[in-house]
Parts: structure tokens; sequence; C-alpha cells
């Protein structure tokens, strides 16, 4: 974790403006359930540091339509990790799954009748 700044003095905007903008962040970062609350204000600064570095930009919006905007995430596609990209690389034999099915089905057949060899007497 970087260095925390506190020297927070907006351009523009009201202090009661930038107040409710820390308070409406402080909540929605709880309801994403950051519970450490040195993570959570340490978050909240960088974010009203960006926000307050981009309101100048976007004068028609208040202080907590630009903080919320910052602090929600960009939308990008999930990785599935190394597993996903070699199960849709690879079409085989077991992508139907009535076959997978039948195949799981062996096998507990052969387990069972190996089991009734063994146990018999």
């Amino acid at each position: 974790m970087e260095k925390i700044r506190i020297d927070f003095s907006p351009s523009s905007g009201t202090p009661e403006e930038w107040n409710d903008a820390y308070a409406r962040l402080a909540d929605y970062f709880r309801a994403h359930r950051i519970r450490s609350r040195v993570h959570r204000t340490y978050l909240i600064l960088e974010t009203l540091r960006r926000a307050a570095e981009r309101h100048p930009r976007h004068p028609g919006k208040t202080p907590m339509e630009v903080v919320i905007h910052e602090a929600r995430m960009v939308p990008r596609p999930i990785d599935l990790g190394p597993m996903a990209e070699r199960t849709d690389d690879e079409s085989g034999i077991l992508d139907y799954p009535w076959l997978r099915y039948l195949v799981l089905a062996a096998f507990a057949a052969i387990v069972i009748c190996g089991l009734y060899l063994v146990t018999r007497r």
C-alpha cells in the first residue's frame, strides 16, 4: 500500500458536497464488505483525490456523482484460468452430456463388479 496522502483540497464544489460524497463513498465500500477500516480509508481518500482532479472537467455534475463514478469498477471479462482455455480449444468425445453419463455409468459398473469379485467367497 502506498503512503496515504491526507492533503485534500478540491478546487471545485463546496465542503458540504465533498462531505456528502465522503459519506456516500464510505457506505458504498462498506456495502462491498471492505471490513478493514485502514484499507477502506485508503480507498476513500484515493477515490476522493481522483474525483477532485476530475470534477473541474465536469462542471454539470455534483462531486458525489463524480466520486461514485470513480469508485465503480470497469467491467472486464472474467478470467477462468488455464483450464477454461484448454477445454474451449479441445472438442472431444466427452462434449456430449449423454456420452459423459454413459462413461460415468460404465466406470461405476466396473468398480461395482470389481468390488463384488474381490469380496465374494
